[in-house]
């Protein structure tokens, strides 16, 4: 395996782990299930949340490539892209989270299929990786096709499946300190978003 698609998996898992951390819809919901049916529901979950993440990439990925096309030509595009991190980079920085574990979802079904329809729910993925894989494309060059996308999807459903099944695994010491947590994890992305963004800037200007 050469070096291009060994690159290409680990950017998939590591974004994609990066991007589940930050408490939401789905690893709220992952949390509730373990805590109330034990770590195998979780996990359950976690399956179904990470098989629906590779079909909101797939969207991504054919979206992306239309703005990826406009990029090197319109530098008012990357202006964008910059304010967007430097946005979401300051609000997961400065915001002050309540995250409740509480299931929206009363229908009896498997933790799988609940997986499937939360994340159904909640397509945040899709943006998510738009910006990031516009943001990507100008650095390196990914590998879409053949073995390249089948790792790509791989590292994807790993990176999902990892990181959900980490906060079912920590599940019972994360939650009496839920809201610091939150807060710790949150103000680290934020950090992390805001140097993409000072990153992005000195690309363009210097």
């Amino acid at each position: 395996m050469n070096a291009e698609l060994i690159f290409t998996f680990f950017i998939a898992l590591g974004a994609t782990f990066m991007g589940t951390i930050p408490f939401g819809p789905i690893n709220l919901a992952v949390m509730n299930i373990t805590l109330k049916k034990g770590f195998q529901d979780g996990f359950q979950f976690s399956l179904g949340a990470a098989i629906v993440e590779i079909g909101e990439v797939a969207l991504a990925i054919a979206f992306g490539s239309l703005i990826q096309s406009l990029l090197s030509e319109n530098i008012g595009l990357q202006i964008i892209i910059i304010v967007v991190f430097m946005v979401v980079g300051f609000y997961y920085l400065f915001s002050i989270p309540r995250p409740v574990l509480k299931s929206k979802i009363k229908i009896k079904v498997s933790p799988f299929f609940k997986g499937v329809m939360v994340a159904i729910a909640n397509p945040q993925a899709i943006p998510f990786w738009v910006f990031l894989l516009t943001f990507i494309s100008q650095y390196f060059e990914l590998n879409f096709e053949g073995p390249g996308l089948l790792l790509f999807f791989i590292g994807v459903f790993l990176g999902k499946l990892g990181a959900l099944s980490l906060f079912a695994y920590t599940s019972k010491f994360l939650r009496p300190k839920l809201e610091l947590s939150c807060k710790i994890i949150n103000k680290t992305l934020g950090v992390i978003l805001i140097f993409i963004g000072l990153a992005q800037v000195y690309k363009i200007f210097f």
